[in-house]
């Protein structure tokens, strides 16, 4: 099986070897966007199974609320002084409370964005 990420500026689609250690998405299917640093969005995006046969899903819901509670922030191999940060950190708990918040057509990612 291999990930594929759609990125803007470089149609099609774009193989994406994970790094494992420090990949929330892959424990909890995290925010792409925010642990990328906008590098990868999470809208658009395929998964390429076995060539024969159906592909089957399973839905998984996950709290994501740890004790103590983990820090997510963009992934620190994507940071440089080139490239910064452009969300702070927080916990699930402080995310779930701004996205709750929104409208439902609004990001709650928005509110961590940093502004620079």
């Amino acid at each position: 099986m291999a990930i594929k990420f759609f990125k803007p500026s470089s149609y099609p689609f774009l193989p994406v070897q994970p790094i494992v250690s420090n990949c929330p998405w892959k424990e909890k299917n995290f925010s792409r966007t925010m642990t990328s640093n906008d590098e990868f969005k999470s809208a658009e995006h395929r998964v390429l199974a076995n060539r024969v046969g159906p592909r089957i899903s399973v839905a998984c819901f996950f709290t994501g609320v740890a004790v103590p509670p983990k820090i997510y922030g963009p992934i620190k191999e994507l940071i440089s002084e080139e490239n910064p940060p452009l969300y702070k950190k927080f916990t699930v708990s402080e995310y779930v409370t701004k996205f709750y918040s929104k409208a439902i057509d609004k990001s709650g990612l928005e509110d961590f964005k940093l502004k620079g």
